[in-house]
C-alpha cells in the first residue's frame, strides 16, 4: 500500500474490498458473472479503490496544518501582508494598515519568531477575505508544526519561547528556517511534502 495514504485508508479500502468480495460471489453462484468475469471486475474494482485513496490521501496530505499554515504565511509575506521585523531592532517595527507584524527574522539563531496567534489570524483573515476555506483550529497548527519539527519547543507541554525584543518581552514560536530547507530535499516519496522556507 502506498505510504502516502492516510493512515485510515487501508481499513476503508479492505472493507469495500470485503463488499465487493461478497458481492461478486453472490453474482457467481446466482450465475450473474461466470468466475472470469467476477474476476475481472475484482481486478478493476480493486485499481479503482486503490486509485481513489491514493487521491484522498494527497488531498489530505495537501490539507496538513503545518504545511497549509505556513503556504498562506509565505503568500501573505511575499505579498507584504505580512511583515517581518528583526530581532536586533531597537524598537518594534511600525507597519501600514493593510499590515501585520507576525514575528521577527533571527539570523543570528536561524529561527522565524512567530506570534503565533497573530499570524495565525493573518491567515484566517486572508482565507475569508478570498473565500478559501480555512477551518484549522490554532491548536492543530501548533500540534502539527510541533510533530512535523518545524518549531523548537521548550518542553512537550509548552510550544512557545518567551524572548526578549526591542527592550520587551513576547511569547513566540520559533519557526526552523533551515529545518524547512532541509526537508526541501527529501526522498519524492516522502508522504508529506514541505513548504518552502519563509522568504525574508
Amino acid at each position: 500500500m502506498n505510504k502516502g495514504l492516510h493512515a485510515r485508508l487501508p481499513e476503508v479500502i479492505a472493507l469495500l474490498c470485503l463488499g465487493l468480495k461478497y458481492g461478486l460471489d453472490f453474482a457467481v453462484e446466482c450465475g450473474a458473472l461466470t468466475l472470469e468475469e467476477s474476476n475481472e471486475v475484482w481486478e478493476e474494482g480493486m485499481s479503482a479503490f486503490i486509485s481513489q485513496a491514493t487521491d484522498q490521501g494527497s488531498r489530505v496530505e495537501e490539507e496538513r496544518p503545518a504545511k497549509r499554515f505556513i503556504e498562506i504565511l509565505n503568500s501573505l509575506k511575499e505579498s507584504g501582508s505580512a511583515i517581518l521585523g528583526d530581532r536586533n531592532d531597537d524598537c518594534i517595527r511600525q507597519v501600514g494598515p493593510a499590515q501585520t507584524l507576525v514575528g521577527w527574522n533571527d539570523q543570528q539563531n536561524g529561527h522565524v519568531l512567530i506570534l503565533g496567534q497573530t499570524a495565525y489570524k493573518a491567515v484566517k483573515d486572508h482565507c475569508r477575505r478570498t473565500d478559501e476555506p480555512y477551518t484549522i483550529k490554532y491548536n492543530a497548527v501548533i500540534k502539527d508544526l510541533r510533530r512535523m519539527g518545524y518549531i523548537d519547543c521548550p518542553s512537550q507541554k509548552i510550544a512557545t519561547h518567551n524572548v526578549c525584543i526591542a527592550n520587551g518581552q513576547k511569547r513566540v514560536l520559533k519557526l526552523r528556517k533551515v529545518l524547512l530547507n532541509e526537508r526541501e530535499n527529501n526522498d519524492e516519496n516522502n508522504a508529506f511534502s514541505a513548504p518552502g522556507p519563509l522568504m525574508l
